[in-house]
């Protein structure tokens, strides 16, 4: 993976590309995450795909911006990048923050072909908000402002997670340091929905999409009423993982490459 800078109407995007070895999928990361959290898979898929892997507005080494943080404006970068590199098939898997930003893009992009959306706050706004969630975005955003050491951000983070390893504490502090404090204040104003509500957002999604859904007592974010909202529409695809939390990706790297293989090959070879 090379990593490269695409100039947009708004912001500097910062990106990730592999080789050109098969159908193009780009990854988008969660909130406060970068390109980086999708390493974990990078090696099932790069022999098979042609993998993007992009930083959000806001996180990572793409600019910081004075407007604030909603869905519509993150989707706003990833539909001129897309039309800059004049890709006519793309497929999008987004972790939690990245799926409701590929859902958006694939809304108002001809060009996106398959979304596959890792464990996506959908239904997270208003007065449906996990106390859990709020409470560690704001421990998040009291640590990007403090702007301290790696380590000493590390340590912080270690205080509030639950069995949580250093390495990944580390990980997690490099990401909050090198992100915009105004990502998880958009959330916590209530800013980020912008004109899409859930039901919107879900009558709306037109193109085979894999939903993969995690367990609420793990902190997954999606209750099973609220699944059954999503089966209304028929392009959507739900698969439940009893045994894993909100990051299911780097959990189960494994599994989820599999999945999403089988998913992907079944939409190719259907065409």
């Amino acid at each position: 993976m090379l990593e490269k800078t695409f100039i947009g109407q708004k912001s500097k995007i910062n990106f990730s590309e592999g080789p050109d070895n098969g159908p193009t999928v780009i990854l988008l990361h969660a909130l406060g995450a970068s390109w980086k959290s999708w390493n974990s898979i990078i090696n099932f898929f790069i022999n098979k795909y042609h993998l993007i892997a992009i930083d959000l507005r806001g996180h990572g080494n793409s600019d910081h911006i004075k407007e604030n943080y909603s869905w519509e404006n993150y989707s706003s970068d990833i539909y001129d990048f897309i039309n800059y590199n004049s890709y006519k098939n793309i497929h999008i898997i987004g972790h939690s923050l990245g799926g409701i930003v590929g859902a958006i893009t694939s809304i108002n992009h001809k060009s996106i072909k398959t979304l596959c959306m890792e464990d996506p706050p959908i239904f997270f706004g208003g007065n449906n908000k996990s106390k859990n969630l709020l409470s560690l975005f704001e421990k998040q955003m009291l640590l990007s402002k403090k702007n301290m050491t790696i380590e000493k951000t590390a340590n912080e983070i270690i205080k509030f997670s639950k069995n949580i390893k250093k390495d990944v504490a580390i990980t997690r502090a490099k990401n909050i340091l090198s992100a915009d404090y105004r990502i998880w204040e958009t959330i916590l104003l209530n800013k980020n929905r912008g004109h899409y509500s859930s039901d919107i957002l879900i009558k709306n999604i037109n193109i085979p999409t894999l939903i993969l859904r995690a367990n609420p007592k793990k902190n997954g974010v999606i209750t099973e009423i609220q699944q059954k909202k999503l089966t209304e529409n028929k392009n959507i695809e739900i698969d439940y993982w009893e045994d894993s939390g909100h990051n299911m990706h780097s959990t189960f790297p494994k599994r989820f490459s599999v999945k999403y293989s089988i998913f992907l090959n079944n939409y190719i070879n259907n065409i």
